[in-house]
């Protein structure tokens, strides 16, 4: 698993370094099939939110530096790595993301995982869903 925080360009631009890194580190039998999956942090369900100790408002997706077109290239381009943005702040696809990677460690068949998941997810359905459920005082714009 390779963490990166979609606010932060650095982070994703540090993935083939982290992924080179661990493949020498741990030297897998078949390195180019090795099951890597990527998690975008920073997600926020509440992208108009009101900063109070400013008293001005924020657009939380104008933070956003890593467009998802450039992760699915990433992705496509490193093996069809899965890959989920997530909010561990806000639970947002956290749990989803950790199931898929219990069942990939446990040598689960990738083919037999939900449609959703075993294509490249980027889990804007999961934000949707919880933004319907959310109690949020801010309005996604």
């Amino acid at each position: 698993m390779l963490v990166y925080d979609i606010t932060n360009l650095r982070t994703f631009e540090s993935l083939d370094s982290w992924r080179s890194e661990f493949l020498l580190e741990r030297r897998p039998e078949k390195p180019d099939q090795f099951p890597f999956i990527i998690l975008g942090n920073n997600i926020q369900i509440r992208r108009h939110c009101i900063d109070f100790n400013k008293g001005t408002k924020v657009d939380q997706k104008s933070k956003r530096q890593v467009k998802i077109e450039n992760v699915r290239e990433w992705c496509k381009e490193n093996g069809n790595t899965l890959y989920f943005e997530i909010s561990g702040k806000e639970r947002v696809t956290v749990e989803k993301a950790f199931e898929v990677i219990a069942r990939v460690a446990a040598g689960e068949d990738l083919d037999a995982l939900d449609p959703d998941v075993s294509s490249l997810s980027s889990t804007h359905s999961t934000v949707d869903q919880n933004l319907s459920a959310s109690n949020s005082t801010c309005s996604l714009i």
